[in-house]
C-alpha cells in the first residue's frame, strides 16, 4: 500500500508538471483544467503523506484526552451511518498498526488517536486549495476535490472513533 501511494503521488506530480507546461506553452484551457485537477489531487496526496508521516513526530497525544472520548451522540450517529457495515471496506495505510496479533490494545488505541487527529487535520487542509481559485479560476474543480478529500478523511476519522470504545473495552476488560 505504501509503495503504491508514493508511486501514485509521484505520477500525479509528474502529470501536473506536464499539463502545466502544456498550458504555459499553448494557453489551451483544457490543459489548464487538467493541470488544476491533477495538481489539486497531487496536493491532497502529498499533504496526506506529510501529515501522516510527521504527526507522531511532532505531537505526543494522550488517549485519555477529552477529544478522544466517545461523545453521547456518537453511537446513534454510527448506527445511522451504518459504520459497522462499511468500516472494513476502506484501505489502511499501515495495517500492522492496528493488528491485534502484533500490537497491544493500548498501542492500537493510541494509534486510533493519532490516525483520527491526522485525518481531521487532513480534512481541514483539504480546503486550502480553494485559495487557488483566485489566480486560476476553476472554482468547480477546487470545490469538488476539496469537498471529496475532506469527506474521504472524515470517513477514516469516524472509523477510529467508532473502533476506539470497543478497543478500550478489550483493554480494560
Amino acid at each position: 500500500m505504501k509503495k503504491r501511494l508514493f508511486l501514485t503521488t509521484t505520477i500525479l506530480i509528474l502529470l501536473t508538471v506536464i499539463f502545466s507546461t502544456l498550458y504555459i506553452t499553448t494557453k489551451n484551457q483544457t490543459a489548464l483544467t487538467i493541470a488544476v485537477s491533477i495538481g489539486t489531487t497531487a496536493y491532497h496526496f502529498v499533504m496526506r503523506l506529510f501529515i501522516g508521516l510527521c504527526l507522531g513526530k511532532w505531537l505526543k497525544l494522550k488517549k485519555e484526552n477529552w477529544w478522544f472520548k466517545e461523545k453521547r451522540f456518537e453511537k446513534k450517529l454510527y448506527k445511522f451511518l451504518k459504520v459497522k457495515k462499511w468500516k472494513n471496506k476502506l484501505p489502511t495505510y499501515n495495517p500492522d498498526t492496528f493488528d491485534i496479533k502484533k500490537k497491544s490494545f493500548s498501542d492500537i488505541v493510541s494509534a486510533t488517536c493519532y490516525s483520527e487527529l491526522g485525518h481531521e487535520v487532513m480534512a481541514a487542509l483539504s480546503f486550502l486549495p480553494l485559495l487557488l481559485v483566485f489566480p486560476f479560476g476553476e472554482i468547480t474543480v477546487f470545490a469538488i476535490t476539496s469537498t471529496l478529500g475532506a469527506i474521504f478523511d472524515l470517513l477514516f476519522a469516524i472509523i477510529q472513533r467508532y473502533n476506539r470504545p470497543r478497543l478500550l473495552k478489550c483493554l480494560h476488560g
